[in-house]
């Protein structure tokens, strides 16, 4: 069998060969122990360091996304009080609403705002001034609007893969 054949071989060597073959097979060997024990511990610290990256990132998107959300809560409160405001909604009057507007999406850095009518028809899109007559009384950020109350929503958006809307009534007074 093969097995007996090399050790007859091994046993045929001289000394010195011998000597050389097991050195050779052990450090050999210590060599594959070091790379593997060296890939475990560098998989092991990467994994750390990833854990440690993605929480200062969750963190990062947390304060970012609270403090978005006082913008729109700020911007909601001044805009659904300002009686000039529901007069130009009720009007109908884009033309007034994105003037209004301008300076606050810029101020705030909102990408989108869409104002609509007391049945969820798109008066006025500031970011998009020829989109306008369209419902978007489904949207989950409308729909609670249209009842009088506010909400907050992610999800898919038109013209943003995913964003944070929110929803807000402005009522005449």
């Amino acid at each position: 069998t093969n097995q007996t054949e090399v050790i007859g071989l091994f046993r045929n060597m001289k000394i010195g060969s011998r000597v050389f073959l097991v050195s050779f097979a052990l450090v050999l060997l210590g060599v594959i122990i070091a790379s593997a024990v060296s890939i475990k511990v560098f998989a092991r610290s990467m994994e750390q360091e990833t854990d440690r990256t993605l929480s200062i990132a969750s963190e990062g998107l947390g304060h970012d996304l609270e403090i978005t959300l006082d913008k729109m809560r700020v911007f909601a409160e001044v805009f659904s009080e300002r009686e000039e405001v529901a007069k130009y909604i009720q009007n109908r009057d884009a033309e007034a609403i994105n003037k209004y507007m301008q300076p606050f999406i810029r101020l705030l850095g909102f990408s989108t705002i869409t104002v609509t009518d007391e049945n969820g028809i798109v008066i006025s899109r500031p970011h998009a001034p020829d989109r306008v007559g369209d419902s978007v009384a489904g949207k989950e950020y409308v729909s609670p609007s249209l009842r009088g109350e506010n909400a907050i929503v992610i999800e898919p958006g038109s013209t943003i893969r995913l964003g944070l809307f929110y929803g807000t009534p402005v009522r005449l007074n």
